[in-house]
């Protein structure tokens, strides 16, 4: 990096600070450790990403940077994600699986043999869970599928 690119960085790091110092209501001057520690964390962060020395190994970050991808001053307001998107791509796509199958509707076997005590239909689904210790049997949750109304056995 040469010098105007290095004095470019630091003041995006600065104004960073700034931004989200006043965000987080942190007191704006040099004399607050707060204020400090967060300039001197985003720095660390910054150089630990250029440098393809450390343990991050992000080689491609210098090399986006001489490509003009960005100004440097940018990459300090930048989410991990956009500093080091080949690692984040996978974190962010398992993250998303993750999210996904927690709120897609489970496929729950179904059933007319329970009747359900509201409606006393027998349209219902269930699914079996061990909640006790292993030598008791699984517990059964059973939902009607015409009322809802839900219950164990």
């Amino acid at each position: 990096m040469t010098e105007i690119q290095c004095q470019d960085l630091e003041i995006g790091i600065y104004n960073y600070c700034i931004d989200y110092a006043t965000e987080h209501q942190i007191p704006l001057c040099w004399s607050c450790d707060l204020f400090k520690e967060l300039y001197i964390a985003k720095t660390k962060s910054l150089y630990a990403n250029l440098n393809s020395k450390y343990s991050i190994k992000n080689k491609r970050l210098m090399k986006r940077l001489k490509e003009n991808e960005f100004m440097p001053h940018e990459l300090a307001m930048y989410r991990p994600e956009n500093i080091y998107p080949e690692v984040w791509k996978g974190i962010i796509d398992r993250e998303l699986l993750r999210t996904k199958a927690a709120y897609e509707p489970q496929a729950t076997a179904m059933t007319d043999r329970y009747t359900c005590g509201k409606c006393k239909k027998n349209k219902c689904s269930y699914y079996e869970l061990q909640t006790r210790s292993a030598d008791e049997p699984m517990t059964m949750f059973i939902n009607c599928l015409h009322c809802g109304h839900r219950w164990k056995m």
